[in-house]
């Protein structure tokens, strides 16, 4: 069985397609697990017709969203595990069973497919970008650029035994979880045939993770902080260069951002031990020792070297 865990928060707008979007899957062995995290708006009054013994709601008071799905997973019953957004919708009814068959078929803990950009009209009008890739054991750069989003992918309950949602940060909490996972050499599968989830990009208020742009840097921080502490003991070479690339690109954004201590917090990790003899390309090491001193010319050099390719 699947248990779908659903985090709502003044979620009206949409949580109705969200649903329906479950109980129309070929794939019905399932349960959906609606954590609701004090809402204000019609939400639960939404959600009340769809209730049975399938269809569950589960208040959470207001703990944020990493705390619903952690309560989602503990009173879970299924084998495996959806997490879906409470304003995205599977992308068709196929979705449940394709990766269904693919995790029987295939020797991997987690599967994943391709997941599709909208605005607000996720079923009328052309997709703004599509992502998907392949992730890779020995290849961490594309687990950097190929993580799933929340809503994307299917995966084992006991790749859950020992982990659960950071509830202490507010943006890139499914990268981080799903980065601890990669970390413990779980299997990442993509299935290019796997069309998993239409996803809605803006900003509101329905959205329990939602918060400032300036405030991202922050996050950014508590982040890239618990990856640093993640990877210490581990001996892997080129995990080690992918985190201090990122590291570069979210100082570069708290730059933007003006945000003066999460910048200084971030810069502050490339003195961390795990970095001593790890070196990236000279063009970026450039950078990270300009930034030291002038945040404003790295950043130049950074959308430069962006630019011509050399980062």
């Amino acid at each position: 069985m699947i248990s779908i865990i659903i985090p709502v928060y003044n979620s009206e707008k949409f949580i109705r397609e969200t649903i329906d979007s479950i109980i129309c899957q070929s794939y019905q062995n399932w349960e959906c697990l609606i954590i609701d995290d004090h809402s204000q708006d019609a939400t639960l009054e939404i959600v009340k017709p769809y209730l049975n013994h399938k269809i569950k709601i589960i208040a959470n008071g207001g703990f944020g969203a990493c705390a619903a799905r952690n309560t989602g997973v503990y009173y879970s019953k299924g084998k495996y595990i959806k997490f879906l957004d409470s304003d995205d919708v599977l992308y068709d009814n196929f979705v449940l069973q394709k990766q269904i068959d693919f995790l029987t078929l295939n020797n991997h803990d987690i599967v994943f497919g391709k997941e599709y950009y909208f605005n607000n009209d996720v079923y009328n009008s052309p997709p703004l970008k599509v992502r998907g890739g392949i992730i890779s054991n020995d290849n961490p750069s594309s687990f950097m650029k190929n993580f799933p989003t929340t809503s994307n992918f299917l995966l084992k309950k006991t790749c859950l035994n020992n982990l659960s949602w950071n509830e202490g940060i507010k943006r890139g909490q499914e990268f981080l979880l799903l980065f601890h996972l990669y970390t413990l050499d779980f299997k990442f599968g993509f299935d290019k045939n796997i069309n998993s989830c239409r996803i809605r990009i803006h900003e509101s208020t329905h959205r329990i993770s939602n918060t400032s742009k300036y405030n991202i840097s922050d996050y950014s921080y508590d982040v890239l902080l618990d990856m640093t502490q993640l990877i210490e003991k581990k001996d892997d070479f080129l995990l080690k260069m992918e985190l201090k690339k990122l590291i570069l690109k979210d100082l570069m954004e708290a730059h933007k951002s003006k945000n003066k201590s999460a910048y200084k917090n971030i810069s502050s990790l490339f003195t961390h031990a795990i970095f001593k003899n790890i070196s990236i390309n000279p063009y970026e090491e450039l950078i990270i020792i300009i930034s030291r001193f002038n945040s404003s010319i790295a950043n130049i050099l950074f959308k430069l070297g962006k630019k011509v390719n050399y980062i």
